[in-house]
């Protein structure tokens, strides 16, 4: 899933492209360290990680290409 996700990212669009879902916060973690272990040599790629506790503010103000 990775990879596949990662091979489809245009890093020149600033808009997000992916949205992976998880079921825990545990879970969002590991898998956003995979999306930047493997993802580290693809230059421009951003990816955030949004959480049930973070405000709506902290929430619009993030842009990746992976969310």
């Amino acid at each position: 899933m990775i990879i596949g996700i990662l091979n489809s990212i245009n890093t020149v669009e600033k808009t997000t492209q992916a949205l992976v879902l998880s079921p825990t916060k545990e879970k969002a973690d590991q898998i956003s360290d995979l999306f930047k272990l493997f993802g580290m040599r693809i230059n421009g790629l951003q990816i955030a990680v949004i959480k049930e506790s973070e405000s709506e503010q902290q929430q619009k103000e993030q842009v990746a290409h992976i969310i």
